[in-house]
């Protein structure tokens, strides 16, 4: 697939050659992002194109139109969490405890590499025991970070639930795999299975969620979300995909917007 670069190149040099070139209006509220006029010029140059905005009827535009209001709310930051300090839930610090505890020699991949006699193999093998570089190892450094961000961005419920989600349907990707392969599981997957199912997470506490599950951060957002008139349209920028998710199913069930709100997502790259 071609770039944006490469496109724009294209058009260019086929332009120059006197050969026909596209003809596109698009539409934006927003085609810069600060005050600097040369901004605009040099997106006009870049797209050979002219920025316009209209001029006729401007006032009854304007009149019908809702301008932006820009609001700046500010909220305390948590903490890092910290499973040594015990700082997180149970589940967070039992994950990582878990991830702490796992022994390299019983990693299946490394057992695996123990048997082999290739160069090659007592190669990886040195490397997976000095840097715990296995697939086990990397799952449960990932899955232990992302309830970190969660626990930080959200608060202890929103990370409780996160880690029995994420659990949840592992158990159910791996059952159903075994089904599909008449029982026969990959070594490694069934490892890490026995790991999550083996630290016993705690699940979250039963709703009403109440401000000490959350972080300020989303008290504040909930707050914001409450001030709104009914019948609003709304949409909330989220960076991760994990993290929509959460933000969502949370926003679905909080007591003060769940009768309020109708609340879905969706996934764009930007």
């Amino acid at each position: 697939m071609s770039t944006h670069s490469d496109y724009r190149s294209h058009y260019h040099t086929a332009k120059d050659c006197g050969y026909p070139v596209p003809h596109i209006l698009g539409l934006t509220a927003s085609p810069i992002f600060s005050n600097d006029l040369r901004a605009m010029e040099d997106l006009e140059l870049k797209l050979d194109a002219i920025c316009k905005t209209p001029t006729v009827h401007r006032e009854e535009l304007m009149k019908h139109s809702q301008r932006p209001r820009i609001l700046s709310v500010s909220y305390t930051a948590r903490q890092d969490a910290s499973y040594l300090d015990g700082i997180g839930t149970k589940s967070m610090i039992r994950l990582h405890h878990a991830w702490d505890s796992l022994d390299i020699m019983q990693d299946p991949y490394v057992i695996n590499l123990q048997k082999l006699t290739a160069d090659k193999a007592k190669r990886q093998l040195e490397a997976a025991i000095k840097k715990r570089k296995t697939y086990t190892q990397a799952q449960m450094k990932m899955f232990c970070a992302k309830s970190d961000e969660v626990w930080k961005d959200f608060g202890s419920w929103a990370a409780d639930w996160y880690i029995s989600e994420v659990i949840a349907s592992f158990t159910v990707a791996i059952n159903t795999t075994a089904k599909t392969v008449g029982g026969w599981m990959d070594e490694e997957l069934v490892y890490l299975h026995r790991i999550l199912t083996g630290f016993k997470a705690v699940p979250p506490t039963n709703l009403p969620i109440s401000c000490a599950d959350l972080s300020d951060k989303l008290e504040k957002l909930v707050e914001v979300l409450s001030d709104q008139e009914d019948g609003n349209m709304i949409i909330i920028f989220v960076k991760e995909r994990v993290k929509t998710n959460i933000l969502a199913h949370i926003l679905t069930i909080h007591p003060k917007l769940r009768s309020r709100f109708r609340v879905g997502s969706s996934m764009c790259c930007l």
